[in-house]
């Protein structure tokens, strides 16, 4: 009998030694760590037998005193703080005031822009149908102020009987109101389809407000079926006329910035980006466009965009974020949130700037990333650079669109390429640029930026532009914040069985389905390795 127990100590000891060896973190693996103890004595000797003890006191020692890695500072999330630098101020819009930060002395960009001017325009390349009159005209459309209203509306947590009706009306419009299921759902919140900011914790400074008007308008926005969908004025869209793409997507979210920007005192002017790839020497005939924004008081510069990172992000990390909440609402759409397991989606969820949790295994503690205000840029070239170099780091999707790739997997790879290779290919790929400002009712023409307007750049010679004139620097997006507030770790669902959409609906149906299969199935249980660590932890309390 004592043979047999023997083996099964022996049999379990050597599965205790893979498994912890295959879940040690890379800091208890590398080469050069340092083990102090009678473990370091034996450690570069018997790496393989000690490392599992590491490893199991490293995950003890986390579980236990719920470690926060970040070093981030603790912030009370009562109520929106004014942020230092910062001061209360208010404006106005249709007789009610709202609340807002204004920065005291904002900071200054080193570099001074030179543009020669080209036009007016009546209109820019490829708008039909209509022309720089019309599209400041239509600024102030009834469909253009309401969205506004009920946009900014929502980022206070506001949403009255006016509000109902203007989600309503233009819900119903363009066909989203199934079941009728928009009725009597109110939108507003913090993982909701408009989003208060409040709630969240965040200041209401103008670097913040204008992230979350954008994420709240697009709402709104009719995407076209397609890349070959004209730009139209920004109500049509609204009402559900027209579908766009990018170059219309520029202008509906110029609308609503300027009335924003306009209503804080900043000045503020709008370009529109448009990108086309020079294959074999001939520029492609399907380019891309983008909104880029200059606020010439600061000489800095904004990028809206999904498809680079253009936003700062709070890191927060916590053993008590709710995981299970993050994976849900990701998949069944309950509530306006992402999921990672791992870096798996990290790039996705940066580029759309959308609040998600990272779940790390056993490696280290789970992490939230919300959204937190516009990057800043000191130029046009800066900006340019960071929105390539990044589509390139994240993807390189706008590269393979643009090198008439797309569709292609693998760039004759012959396996799906990663980042690093995706860099490698498109690092020295020609792009023509086409920079023109768009018109505002205080200058109603388009202008062509005779510097920016035909030249053909690459994502490598921009940087060495850039190192040349002592403009180049390194910009850190994410900022930790230690702790997230409990909103944070727990989020709630917004839509339910009784309230969703019927496409909602059956995804929650879906969802609950599976999991219930799954935990017939008994794949729900514990790992080898919880139960191993949940073991340790009975023997050693005693």
């Amino acid at each position: 009998m004592f043979r047999y127990i023997l083996k099964l100590f022996a049999l379990m000891f050597i599965l205790f030694l893979i498994v912890g060896n295959l879940t040690a973190p890379a800091e208890l693996t590398e080469d050069d760590v340092q083990v102090d103890g009678v473990m370091g004595t034996f450690y570069h000797i018997g790496k393989f037998i000690v490392v599992p003890f590491e490893n199991l006191k490293y995950r003890l020692d986390r579980s236990d005193a719920g470690l926060d890695e970040t070093g981030g500072e603790s912030y009370d999330y009562s109520a929106p703080q004014v942020p230092p630098g910062y001061v209360e101020s208010y404006f106005e819009f249709q007789g009610e005031k709202y609340k807002y930060y204004k920065p005291l002395n904002p900071e200054k960009s080193p570099v001074v822009e030179n543009f020669t001017f080209k036009g007016g325009y009546s209109v820019a390349e490829g708008w039909y149908g209509f022309d720089a009159k019309d599209l400041v005209k239509d600024l102030y459309s009834e469909p253009v102020l309401e969205v506004f209203k009920l946009s900014l509306d929502a980022m206070y947590g506001k949403f009255d009987e006016e509000d109902r009706e203007i989600f309503i009306k233009y819900t119903k419009m363009q066909g989203e109101c199934d079941n009728g299921w928009c009725e009597d759902f109110n939108p507003v919140g913090a993982f909701n389809k408009l989003v208060d900011i409040g709630e969240l914790g965040l200041p209401y400074t103008p670097e913040v407000m204008r992230h979350y008007l954008e994420s709240n308008i697009d709402m709104f926005m009719k995407l076209g079926s397609g890349f070959n969908n004209d730009p139209q004025l920004p109500s049509k869209v609204i009402k559900g006329e027209e579908g766009i793409d990018c170059d219309g997507i520029v202008l509906y979210r110029y609308a609503f910035l300027y009335h924003l920007n306009k209503l804080m005192g900043i000045e503020a002017e709008y370009y529109l980006v448009g990108l086309n790839g020079v294959i074999n020497g001939k520029v492609n005939p399907v380019g891309h466009a983008e909104l880029f924004v200059y606020y010439p008081e600061t000489g800095k510069w904004e990028i809206y965009s999904a498809s680079a990172v253009t936003e700062y992000f709070y890191r927060y990390t916590s053993k008590d974020i709710n995981l299970e909440a993050y994976k849900r609402f990701s998949q069944t759409k309950e509530a306006i949130v992402g999921y990672s397991e791992g870096d798996k989606k990290l790039s996705t969820y940066f580029k759309i700037g959308l609040t998600f949790a990272v779940d790390w295994g056993r490696l280290k503690p789970p992490q939230v990333y919300l959204p937190a205000g516009k990057l800043q840029f000191n130029s046009f070239e800066e900006a340019l650079y960071w929105y390539l170099h990044s589509n390139l780091e994240h993807g390189g999707f706008i590269y393979i669109f643009l090198a008439g790739k797309w569709g292609s997997s693998s760039l004759g790879l012959g396996h799906t390429p990663t980042d690093e290779e995706i860099y490698e290919e498109y690092k020295d790929f020609p792009i023509k640029v086409y920079l023109s400002k768009l018109p505002t009712p205080e200058d109603p023409y388009v202008y062509r930026v005779k510097e920016w307007y035909g030249r053909t750049v690459t994502v490598e010679g921009l940087k060495e532009d850039l190192i040349k004139k002592g403009q180049y620097r390194e910009i850190n997006f994410i900022i930790d914040k230690g702790e997230p507030p409990e909103i944070l770790k727990n989020p709630q669902p917004v839509f339910t069985l009784e309230n969703a959409p019927p496409w909602l609906k059956e995804r929650i149906v879906k969802y609950m389905t599976r999991l219930e299969k799954e935990n017939d199935n008994g794949s729900g249980g514990e790992s080898i390795i919880d139960l191993l660590i949940r073991g340790f932890k009975r023997l050693l309390s005693g």
